[in-house]
């Protein structure tokens, strides 16, 4: 190293070398010689005890000792470990800024500012998974250890293992920087868990004068009291800032039952409202010329009450601690808090938060619907409103905005905590909403957007697309051919080669495809369901498939779902009027017209794609529904059975389309919409028309599953009728 340094920064006509009297320079005799005989450099040891001598260098090594003898009382380590120490304070100083240069020594060497992300604690407490497949499901998998440091990348760690005191490598680690589950900590990782201590979470007293816990959100608790016979107690991780502008003290319990200590005693089921009858709620406030606000509760579980089985706060060493150190007595061991309300985490507070929620909203006369109990209908001061709830998040659509103020403040008096007023709804649910003078847009605008920023840089260019009329996959033979019959190669080095090549997950891609198509897209569920078919075992062109879904809908991240108001609403924007998407790939004939129906009159479109699987021969189910010129129900299905004809496999269309049509008929129904005349369903196959409409089965349909004969029921009894629809219309 020495011989480097001066074949490129020495003095040909030589100098001095000033060291200390260590053994490895001072008093070796060869290193000497070499000095003098090659670099005509003599070699000057200093006094002794005396570093001031050496100038600059001993400076450096001065701050090198003093970060390495801190980082190891820090962690608590021996001097067995001081090369560890050691390197990693070379690795700090090289990180900190230097007042000779302004800037750090990593910055001045590679012209890039450091990345300090990943900055961990020296001699903190790791949990560092095990390398390759473990040997069964449920053996441990981890190695614990204390972390001393980097290797040459940041992004592998070196640690030492705390049961062989093998110091080893690792890319995949937990860090505990303050020892937070360990009864005992070195000096560092104590001044963190300190900090932590520090007194942020207020107190209440109740009537009776009896101190509380009082987390943040307030959650009502009494004192500490004996646990009883039977209980259900949950552990509770605290988390205690010492600050704002850091979050406060919350309490949350692990409800899982895949932690193995969580029995289920009652039902845990909550509804969530189905996106058919999210769009249903927007298609109607469309047909009646209603405005939409939202709202948000801010604390909503903590308004229901607790469990009926019991429900108690088992404290942990943190928690006890905390508890004295605020003043109060100390607890006794096997002592526990009672949680008087739900809490977030267990497993019943969405079910007791809904059963709570829907008794106040029914208290202001609202009715929710049979088959989807998150859809309200009332009065509200002599006008007829709709309301929809999401877990915590409310939508009311009614005439004005005054009504919707009303009926929040309404709600308020039954909530402790007052719920954040939206106004107008413009996202909800991850949904963007668009309520403009002639119509209300539902796109995944800002969705698709942040799902495609990260591919901008990667792979984005590379698709090519058809600006003028893109479409959600190529459709030349060749393409579709090899799409709908190849099959990938199961064995996971293909696999992963396929994923480093493409540049991203298959199941990944396949799945953010999936959440834009079941929200509001229905015009990327051909090429997703299809393309879901083959999640297990992808091929090339499969890869090729995705990604250029995912770059058409990055190119048509604006569209979406337009319902149609019956009059515009001269209080709302005007935005411009979109073109159909379909109009940008041919007109229709001048003789073709398309149906034409009224605000809130449902019709449905159904058609098949006949044995075009070519591994089951099976055929394609396609299915659309409108309402209000929108489209409020759809579906893209592979039929469970062979068809021996296209009659056949358009029947079985017809009948998943009836079905679809009685759930959303009864839903109108409840709704004080009901649908007077039949719902007209639009087919183009005459056989099957004919069968659904004149129950004329014919020797070619007799195998047919006796329920797919339902559909024949559903039209005598004047639900739904059939009509022969031209392909091009």
């Amino acid at each position: 190293m020495i011989s480097l340094f001066l074949d490129k920064f020495g003095n040909e006509n030589g100098g001095m070398i000033r060291v200390d009297q260590g053994g490895e320079l001072a008093r070796s005799e060869a290193w000497r010689s070499m000095a003098l005989n090659k670099y005509r450099y003599v070699v000057e040891p200093t006094g002794a005890d005396s570093p001031s001598q050496n100038g600059q260098a001993e400076r450096y090594n001065e701050s090198i000792a003093t970060t390495t003898r801190t980082l190891l009382y820090g962690a608590d380590l021996t001097a067995r470990y001081w090369s560890a120490a050691a390197i990693h304070a070379v690795y700090l100083l090289n990180r900190r800024p230097h007042s000779a240069i302004n800037k750090t020594p990593f910055e001045a060497w590679w012209d890039i500012k450091p990345d300090l992300s990943p900055l961990k604690v020296f001699g903190s407490r790791v949990c560092v998974k095990v390398s390759g497949k473990r040997r069964a499901k449920l053996n441990r998998h981890d190695f614990t250890g204390i972390f001393i440091g980097y290797t040459a990348t940041d992004d592998n760690i070196r640690y030492i293992d705390v049961h062989s005191g093998v110091v080893k490598t690792s890319h995949h680690a937990v860090f505990d920087e303050a020892w937070y589950l360990q009864p005992s900590r070195p000096p560092a990782a104590q001044l963190l868990y300190d900090m932590g201590m520090e007194p942020d979470i207020d107190q209440i007293e109740d009537d009776t004068g009896t101190t509380e816990v009082a987390p943040y959100p307030p959650i009502p608790h009494h004192a500490p009291h004996k646990l009883p016979t039977k209980a259900v107690i949950y552990p509770i991780p605290l988390r205690i800032s010492p600050q704002p502008p850091f979050p406060k003290a919350r309490c949350a319990c692990d409800g899982s039952t895949r932690g193995g200590k969580v029995r289920v005693l009652d039902y845990t089921y909550a509804n969530c409202v189905d996106h058919t009858a999210s769009r249903m709620f927007y298609s109607i406030s469309a047909a009646e010329n209603l405005l939409i606000f939202g709202a948000d509760v801010c604390n909503a579980f903590s308004e229901a009450p607790a469990p009926k089985q019991g429900f108690y706060l088992q404290p942990d060493r943190a928690f006890c601690e905390w508890w004295v150190y605020q003043g109060n007595p100390p607890i006794p061991e096997g002592y526990v808090i009672p949680v008087r309300r739900a809490m977030q985490g267990h497993p019943k507070s969405p079910r007791l938060w809904e059963k709570w929620c829907d008794k106040m909203i029914r208290e202001h006369q609202f009715t929710p619907t049979t088959h989807e109990p998150c859809l309200y209908t009332g009065i509200w001061q002599g006008e007829k409103c709709y309301f929809k709830r999401q877990v915590d998040d409310f939508e009311f659509a009614t005439t004005s905005m005054d009504l919707a103020t009303s009926f929040y403040d309404a709600i308020d008096d039954h909530l402790t905590m007052p719920i954040k007023r939206q106004g107008l709804v413009t996202l909800f649910n991850g949904i963007d909403i668009l309520q403009s003078r002639n119509y209300i847009k539902l796109s995944a605008e800002t969705y698709i957007e942040k799902m495609g920023a990260k591919y901008l840089e990667m792979w984005h260019k590379e698709v090519q697309m058809m600006a003028e009329r893109p479409l959600p996959i190529p459709t030349n033979e060749t393409f579709i051919k090899a799409f709908n019959g190849d099959s990938g190669d199961p064995d996971e080095k293909v696999q992963k080669e396929l994923q480093q090549r493409f540049k991203f997950g298959y199941r990944s891609g396949v799945g953010e495809l999936i959440y834009a198509m079941v929200t509001c897209r229905p015009d990327i569920s051909a090429v997703t369901v299809k393309c879901a078919q083959h999640s297990t075992c992808p091929a090339d062109i499969h890869f090729q498939a995705v990604k250029h879904a995912i770059k058409y809908l990055v190119a048509t991240r604006k569209d979406g779902i337009y319902f149609w108001r019956a009059t515009p609403v001269m209080s709302l924007p005007e935005h411009p009027i979109p073109i159909c998407a379909t109009a940008l790939h041919g007109p229709l004939p001048p003789q073709v017209q398309r149906p034409q129906h009224a605000c809130d009159e449902m019709h449905a479109y159904v058609d098949s794609d006949w044995a075009t699987c070519p591994k089951t021969r099976r055929s394609f189910t396609g299915i659309i529904i409108k309402m209000a010129g929108g489209t409020i129900a759809y579906k893209t299905k592979l039929q469970p059975t062979v068809a021996l004809s296209s009659t056949e496999a358009e029947f079985m269309a017809a009948c998943d389309s009836g079905k679809m049509i009685l759930f959303i008929r009864s839903i109108l129904w409840d709704l004080g919409i009901p649908q007077q005349a039949a719902t007209v369903m639009y087919e183009d196959n005459d056989a099957c028309t004919a069968m659904a409409n004149a129950q004329k089965p014919t020797t070619r349909t007799r195998h047919m599953d006796i329920r797919y004969f339902a559909l024949a029921e559903w039209v005598e009894r004047d639900i739904m009728i059939l009509e022969r629809l031209n392909w091009c219309s």
